[in-house]
């Protein structure tokens, strides 16, 4: 793919630029909503464009769609999100034609919740260690033992609820890829993007920028939606 190899070599041949703007083109941990992140390459006759948003955004939740209105709304706005005409617009001159436009939706998983996941399977396996050793104690009296089951089951049904709930921790990212070719590149001095009009949780669009003349980050808004090149 165009756009990740040029952002690599960039990052080589422009160590201080090219390694900020990478460095804040990875920085999905923070998966928040209202704002997505995209990158822009041209290189010669190509432009490329890849946004990364959370689900939220786009779609107005993340849970894992299962009733006929929310998969009917997830159709809906990857059909509108996949519109690369619609969403990217080049000048005309340009005469920029879109050779592929893909949608995908991915998991992304909370760190903190899986390193509390990870923690809970080793508090688990060294309770289950104990009521061994609790076992092979003879003298315990059955009452206590009873009482260990007792407190056994509540940490199973505490455990079970905290798993559960890393579940709904997880969140949903959507990834939209566009491919142009460009007749005239050098006529793209500036190129507007349209994903506030559709998608009204969409509030800021973060977008690094690779072209002929430079790289660099500007801030797309509902009121700003032009990047000037």
């Amino acid at each position: 793919m165009i756009l990740n190899k040029a952002f690599r070599l960039a990052a080589v041949s422009t160590a201080v630029l090219a390694s900020s703007v990478m460095a804040e083109s990875h920085q999905h941990e923070a998966h928040v909503h209202g704002i997505a992140e995209l990158n822009f390459v041209i290189e010669g006759n190509v432009a490329e464009m890849e946004l990364r948003s959370p689900l939220m955004n786009i779609a107005g939740f993340e849970h894992e769609a299962v009733s006929a209105e929310d998969k009917q709304k997830i159709k809906s706005a990857t059909k509108q999100l996949k519109d690369a005409y619609a969403r990217v617009k080049f000048p005309d001159d340009a005469l920029c034609i879109v050779d592929d436009a893909k949608v995908t939706i991915g998991v992304e998983e909370d760190e903190y919740a899986h390193h509390d996941h990870a923690v809970h399977h080793d508090k688990h396996h060294g309770h289950k260690d104990d009521h061994h050793k609790h076992d092979d104690h003879h003298d315990h009296k059955h009452e206590d033992h009873h009482g260990h089951d007792k407190h056994h089951d509540h940490a199973d049904h505490h455990d079970h609820e905290k798993h559960h709930d890393h579940g709904e921790e997880t969140h949903r990212n959507i990834t939209a890829h566009y491919h142009f070719h460009c007749v005239n590149p050098a006529k793209i001095n500036a190129v507007t993007l349209d994903f506030f009009s559709h998608f009204p949780h969409m509030e800021t669009v973060k977008v690094n920028v690779l072209n002929r003349v430079d790289i660099r980050s500007v801030e797309l808004t509902p009121k700003q939606r032009v990047i000037e090149l």
